[in-house]
């Protein structure tokens, strides 16, 4: 190309050089023409010639354009690699996001369809030191101490599953993940064990060794997902409700619970639609067990399912569960004329929606985790975030029917009262939370009905529903966090009052304050006082507690918290031994007892 110009300018040279020889040609024509005699002489009409220019501007014009060329060039060539370079980055990302389509998640944790909880859990060892009341040391408040303490705890973190319940729990967890043999499939494998120290009524600390959640999933993913799930062991991960205050559906759930209760799922994705299907079996007495009695055994069924649609911030589910739970151990299928009028046949319905607004708000400052070990960051990009959910739940049993005394009464009695009766336990719950910039601010409010909160019992009386005149009190119950994030620290303060709920008997002066769900397999930790009957004739009282934590996320891997707490519960007694026959007896008037001061601080390591 430069050697095209450096011709065209040669030639350019050249013509301007015979220009310059063309005025002398012409004056010597025109000396001829006038000296010819005789005629006459005719002077053409010449334009007027424009002005000369010099070599050298000439020169400098010729330069000046093949540089302004030479340089369009160069322009128009960048342009052309910068267009080729786009395209091939699009290429790039377009090729990218295809092979991350194709290929199997990495994390073994995909809990968005269905609204089921991971399959994966994570390794976790927790460090946790503290007092459960710095004013008060008694059998009933060791200092620095391991293992359960469920009285003294937030009862929102509690609700929302992050509570300081696990404060000696390891959990180890053994997991794989590969593609198939077949395109877009993928295969999980995890062995998890749990293993908690806790105290039991002889002061001494007892290791348990627990199965925690082993599966083996199969996931199919192309334009839908089909992703089959197993639990040999334990199949608590799939459960009604999304609320862990609300959940229900756990091996808790059948009474005679021998803890094995194995089950598996399969669930359909399509878009923003998910569809689930499973089961659980749970092997467990045929008929009334006495003592060590050797019976028969039986195994009993659950059958769960659900819908869930999530979109554009939105997420609706209607999920589903009928559990067969058995025998009812305290009817004497003698009395009865048929022997299957004792079985508990029960079922609940779960309607859960939320909406999130921008970046996902995350969860409230917790110590430990309710089921896997995990806090979820708040994603802070961007000025404003926003979240609003809401969840119904109620269950339905056959229990005993309390007003009917048809075993006492003989054969004729059976016809004036049903021995069962329908057994109904609701509750619901509303979140709203918003952040701006680092700020974030949580409210809860949450009303369960005292059935549910012993339907797991089930009953108050075990196997019972509630006499007709009793006196009955739901549980309600609001709570307030706010917190701020300052780098890998965050300061937050929470607040919360609850009306307990209660149960006082027909003709009885003595009121039950059930503080929290109870089931019939509870572990015999000493301390969790969940219940408490207060002296004749008292009421029960509101629940307040106060919480200023501190959490910092050292590492991924590695956070550390402290919170400091104040819970006033007047519904509280303790135990001191009588002086003449050393047996214990209830004191009520001690303010230590009542107000309390706790502190923790743990270390949390997970991975």
């Amino acid at each position: 190309m430069r050697a095209m110009w450096s011709m065209m300018f040669l030639l350019v040279t050249v013509t301007l050089s015979a220009q310059e020889a063309a005025p002398a040609a012409a004056e010597n024509t025109s000396g001829s023409e006038n000296s010819t005699p005789g005629q006459a002489v005719v002077e053409p009409v010449v334009p007027p010639a424009p002005s000369p220019m010099t070599r050298e501007e000439i020169e400098a014009l010729v330069e000046k354009k093949v540089a302004d060329r030479l340089a369009a060039i160069d322009e128009e060539r960048k342009k052309e690699e910068e267009r080729q370079q786009a395209e091939a980055k699009k290429k790039e990302e377009e090729a990218k996001k295809e092979a991350e389509k194709k290929a199997p998640p990495k994390s073994g944790v995909n809990d968005s369809p269905g609204l089921m909880t991971p399959s994966f859990s994570k390794n976790t060892l927790s460090f946790l030191v503290g007092d459960d009341n710095l004013r008060d040391n008694s059998q009933y408040s060791p200092e620095t101490d391991i293992g359960p303490k469920d009285d003294y705890d937030n009862f929102m973190n509690r609700f929302l599953g992050y509570s300081n319940r696990a404060k000696g729990m390891t959990r180890l967890s053994l997991f794989h993940e590969d593609g198939g043999l077949i395109s877009d499939l993928t295969a999980r494998i995890g062995i998890a064990f749990d293993l908690e120290h806790a105290f039991d009524t002889t002061y001494f600390v007892k290791t348990n060794l627990y199965e925690g959640g082993s599966f083996i999933e199969i996931q199919y993913e192309k334009d839908f997902l089909i992703k089959v799930t197993a639990w040999p062991y334990d199949s608590d991960r799939m459960a009604v409700g999304f609320f862990p205050g609300l959940r229900w559906g756990t091996r808790a759930a059948w009474p005679q619970n021998l803890g094995f209760v194995p089950g598996a799922q399969l669930l359909f994705g399509w878009g923003p639609v998910s569809v689930y299907a499973g089961f659980k079996a749970h092997l467990q007495p045929l008929v009334d067990k006495l003592s060590e009695e050797t019976v028969p055994l039986e195994t009993t069924y659950g059958g769960f399912g659900g819908v869930t649609y999530k979109d554009h911030g939105v997420t609706a589910s209607l999920q589903g569960a009928f559990i067969d739970k058995g025998d009812n151990v305290m009817v004497d299928e003698a009395a009865l004329r048929r022997s299957k009028d004792d079985e508990i046949l029960s079922f609940g319905l779960d309607l859960f929606t939320q909406y999130e607004w921008k970046k996902p708000i995350g969860d409230p400052l917790g110590i430990t985790s309710w089921n896997n070990g995990e806090w979820r960051e708040p994603d802070y990009d961007g000025p404003l975030a926003a979240r609003a959910r809401g969840e119904l739940i109620f269950l339905n049993e056959l229990l005993q029917n309390a007003d009917h005394l048809a075993w006492a009464g003989g054969e004729d009695a059976v016809t004036v009262e049903p021995i069962t009766k329908n057994f109904w336990g609701m509750a619901a719950a509303v979140e709203g939370a918003f952040r701006w910039e680092k700020l974030r601010v949580f409210g809860l409010f949450s009303w369960r009905s005292l059935s549910f909160l012993v339907f797991d019992a089930p009953g108050l009386i075990p196997f019972q529903t509630f006499p007709e005149h009793a006196k009955i009190r739901d549980e309600l119950s609001g709570s307030l966090a706010v917190d701020y994030n300052w780098r890998m620290l965050w300061f937050g303060f929470s607040t919360g009052i609850k009306t307990p709920a209660s149960y006082l008997a027909p003709g009885s002066t003595r009121t039950t304050v059930v503080k929290d769900r109870l089931t019939a397999n509870a572990k015999k930790v000493f301390t969790t006082r969940l219940r408490e009957d207060l002296p004749d004739g008292a009421n029960p009282l509101n629940i307040a507690f106060y919480a200023f934590t501190i959490k910092a996320q050292l590492t991924p891997a590695v956070a550390a918290a402290f919170q400091l707490s104040f819970t006033k519960d007047s519904n509280r007694s303790k135990p001191v031994p009588d002086p003449d026959t050393g047996n214990n007896v209830l004191f009520w008037d001690d303010e230590k007892t009542r107000n309390i001061l706790s502190f923790f601080v743990s270390l949390e390591g997970r991975f």
